[in-house]
């Protein structure tokens, strides 16, 4: 019965994630001209679309599930207590945080300039003990992404005052 009551959880988090990038993130950082019907914002709303979908499913399947046990309460649904123990999820907060702020700062300082602490943090933080080698890794990363999609992809990044 955990796991139904873990995939109802997820399944509800799943939906409000979704609709919070459908309806607030995508539009505030994919630009559309008026008059496209499939604009630079058609596939990340079908992605997100279809990660509400499952999220959906997910929530449907626990609820029947649970309906069918006859344990169906907000008591099951939260758990014993509902107090989260956020020691358990610090390294998630911590990411979450450090994206959050990428995504804050980056329209001002540009894409390069964000990026490149951004991913040598990343890879300190998941486990790599070479900060040269993080670093020679961050740079050649984001300058192999920044070229393809400014020169094939022709999408411009967000420049920073050193004009990159």
């Amino acid at each position: 019965m955990e796991d139904k009551v873990r995939d109802l959880r997820s399944g509800i988090v799943t939906v409000i994630f979704s609709l919070f990038m459908y309806f607030w993130m995508i539009p505030r950082q994919v630009k559309v001209r008026e008059g496209i019907v499939r604009g630079p914002d058609f596939l990340p709303k079908l992605l997100i679309g279809l990660i509400g979908i499952c999220g959906v499913i997910m929530v449907v399947r626990g609820i029947v599930f649970l309906k069918k046990q006859g344990e169906l309460s907000v008591k099951a649904i939260a758990g014993e207590h509902l107090a989260i123990g956020l020691k358990r999820f610090f390294p998630q907060i911590i990411f979450l945080g450090v994206s959050i702020v990428y995504l804050l700062v980056m329209p001002y300082i540009g894409f390069i300039t964000a990026s490149i602490p951004l991913l040598v943090f990343l890879l300190l933080f998941f486990g790599n003990t070479h900060v040269l080698r993080s670093v020679i890794m961050a740079i050649v990363y984001i300058a192999v992404v920044f070229l393809i999609f400014t020169y094939v992809f022709r999408i411009k990044f967000p420049m920073g005052p050193l004009g990159f």
